[in-house]
């Protein structure tokens, strides 16, 4: 059951939707430390500071039920979720983004949305580097070729909020 519910709390997070994220974790939470399970404890903590550091995002969730289902040996696991596909917030993508960026080029300078990011300094070393960082931050996997297939910001913004919508 901690599990499923520490599950709905890292769904509603990645939509945006960190009051009822929060609500969840803290659920997950007591119940992952009832179980004596660390590591999904560990996770909703992670979850809970993650919620107090990002803004509401206008994603419509639509509904998030419990419908327990017998999975075997008494556990019962839940998680029916209904997501109006409005995705991604455009602005809170380039904020993430422009994070991420930074951490990368690990300079002062202010990266236009035009600019290509290879004429920035990102390398191809680095752009993978990147990738995988901004895969941990959005919450989405992103493709291997996602610089050169999206070569500035603003591309990389469109691409994250449309597939977000699918």
């Amino acid at each position: 059951m901690a599990t499923a519910v520490v599950l709905q709390a890292n769904i509603l997070y990645h939509r945006g939707q960190n009051s009822a994220a929060k609500a969840k974790a803290q659920q997950g939470l007591s119940l992952a430390e009832q179980a004596g399970a660390a590591s999904l404890a560990a996770e909703a903590a992670d979850i809970l500071e993650q919620v107090s550091v990002q803004p509401e995002s206008k994603t419509e969730v639509a509904a998030v039920t419990d419908t327990p289902k017998d999975v075997g040996g008494g556990a019962t696991a839940s998680a029916a979720i209904e997501v109006a596909k409005t995705g991604l917030d455009p602005e809170v993508v380039k904020e993430k983004l422009v994070k991420v960026l930074e951490q990368a080029l690990a300079g002062d300078e202010d990266v236009e949305l035009d600019t290509p990011l290879m004429d920035a300094g990102l390398d191809s070393l680095a752009s993978v580097a990147f990738r995988n960082s901004l895969q941990s931050e959005i919450g989405m996997t992103m493709p291997a070729s996602l610089i050169f297939d999206y070569p500035n910001m603003r591309q990389i913004t469109d691409f994250i909020v449309e597939k977000s919508m699918s």
